[in-house]
């Protein structure tokens, strides 16, 4: 099943890039490139989904892309996961 929650990404002053997920709480990455960090949210992104589904069956809704605050030099993205429930099935 495929999930996809839009993520906040910037870059900090060393140059590593960090990404979260605003409606998917303490959803945090770094990454030492911009690659790295997206593979790494896709990632969190599915072990929070996973952990969540764990406990209830309702998921987050979206914030509305107009709702979310950015900072000077942060973008929006969304960025999708796979997770698949059943082995063998896509």
């Amino acid at each position: 099943m495929r999930f996809e929650y839009p993520a906040v990404i910037g870059c900090k002053e060393d140059g590593t890039y960090y990404i979260y997920f605003p409606d998917l709480e303490d959803c945090y990455v770094e990454g030492a490139y911009l690659e790295q960090a997206i593979d790494r949210a896709k990632e969190a992104e599915a072990n929070w989904i996973m952990l969540e589904l764990e406990e209830t069956t309702q998921l987050p809704y979206h914030t509305p892309l107009e709702k979310i605050q950015l900072k000077e030099g942060e973008r929006i993205q969304y960025i999708a996961t796979r997770i698949k429930f059943v082995e063998g099935y896509d």
